[in-house]
């Protein structure tokens, strides 16, 4: 069973309402009273930096019992507890449910006798933070190809266990390139060092049992906000530039072509250094490889 729907049977078996609690079918023989529950539908977010934990399905509630009062009682007992619900059970954090259709049941349930045949159907939209086992990255930095990754649930031991790296899927190349996992520090739980190639902008992890994690962009478009020059000193600021240079390169344009800056000064949102007198624009590459756009002073 999962997490959401040990969730909502704790929720439903909580409820004090009267009937027995089935997941999916009546089992043949039982009693009613009874109430089954089963998911009919789900609705999953896809971000472009992985999946995130927020998830939604749709759940079906029928209720059957001898006499169509009885159902409609029980129905409107579930709805009661359920609709609107938020609160967190079984470890489970649901942000909403709420009720989306209501009708009656013309088919016996099965395992129910064909007489006692009387029930009540109840569909809720369930908004709750899936439960993610898997690894999870966090934090990540980059420089030249070393990389350190900090997260959750990497696993104790490396086993089977790898990292990844690619370039961003709107790249030439999709493909996962296996890291070298450092060793020491190597791999724990919330920690991995490794290395690969200053191409990568991307990474994830698949730990022993070949969970795979979130994919994490460790290496953000660049982008030049200002350029402002003084004689031949030059000022980029911008956003993205990597913390230090590494294999970064930073260029202005004369007119005859582009040159490099010299007594260059670096940091992830500010360049400083010398250029011509005449040059009239900027470009930098950071250490990943990924250039800005153009900048004119």
């Amino acid at each position: 069973m999962s997490k959401i729907k040990e969730a909502i049977y704790a929720v439903l078996n909580a409820g004090n309402l009267g009937a027995t609690i089935y997941p999916h079918e009546i089992r043949p023989g039982a009693a009613i009273p009874a109430i089954v529950y089963e998911q009919v539908g789900a609705t999953r977010l896809l971000p472009n930096d992985g999946t995130i934990s927020l998830s939604s399905i749709a759940l079906a509630v029928n209720c059957y019992d001898d006499t169509y009062e009885g159902a409609k009682d029980s129905a409107l007992a579930v709805r009661r507890l359920l609709n609107g619900y938020a609160a967190t059970a079984s470890g489970v954090v649901i942000h909403g449910i709420f009720l989306q259709d209501e009708h009656d049941l013309f088919t016996a349930a099965v395992g129910v006798e064909e007489s006692k045949r009387f029930g009540r159907s109840l569909q809720f939209d369930i908004h709750y933070d899936e439960i993610l086992a898997g690894p999870i990255i966090t934090s990540a930095e980059k420089s030249g190809n070393c990389y350190t990754l900090i997260g959750t649930n990497f696993g104790a031991t490396q086993g089977s266990g790898k990292a990844e790296y690619r370039r961003r899927p709107d790249a030439n190349t999709t493909t996962w390139t296996e890291l070298s996992i450092d060793s020491p520090p190597g791999w724990a739980d919330t920690y991995l060092a490794c290395q690969g190639h200053v191409a990568g902008d991307c990474v994830r992890i698949l730990n022993d049992d070949n969970d795979i994690s979130n994919m994490y962009d460790v290496c953000p478009n660049p982008a030049i906000l200002t350029a402002t020059k003084d004689g031949a000193d030059a000022i980029l600021t911008g956003e993205g530039f990597g913390d230090t240079q590494g294999t970064g390169t930073v260029e202005y344009y004369n007119g005859g072509g582009w040159s490099s800056f010299t007594g260059i000064i670096w940091t992830n949102n500010e360049i400083r250094g010398s250029v011509h007198p005449a040059s009239t624009k900027a470009r930098m590459t950071n250490d990943c490889g990924v250039s800005s756009s153009e900048k004119s002073f």
